[in-house]
């Protein structure tokens, strides 16, 4: 009758020992999460571009109000008159 070893690898990163089986399905299980968490990341990524796009659209829009209410104030002030000093 033959008997069966179990082998196993301790993993100092870790911290714990993985059994050869338990391994191939902790690697795939684990390549299965980074794969959501990266796109999970791309997709906040893109999500961010677009704000920081809309707000840059935004902020020159504001600019553009800020400058044509600076102009109309301008021309609205009466010019200084010179008074001659008698």
């Amino acid at each position: 009758m033959g008997t069966t070893k179990s082998f196993s690898i301790y993993s100092e990163a870790a911290g714990d020992s993985v059994a050869f089986g338990q391994r191939d399905a902790s690697s795939s299980k684990e390549h299965g999460q980074l794969q959501q968490l990266k796109a999970i990341v791309a997709q906040q990524q893109e999500e961010f571009r677009a704000k920081v796009a809309q707000q840059q659209k935004q902020i020159a829009a504001l600019t553009a109000t800020v400058q044509k209410v600076s102009e109309k104030i301008a021309f609205s002030k009466p010019a200084p008159q010179l008074v001659a000093n008698p």
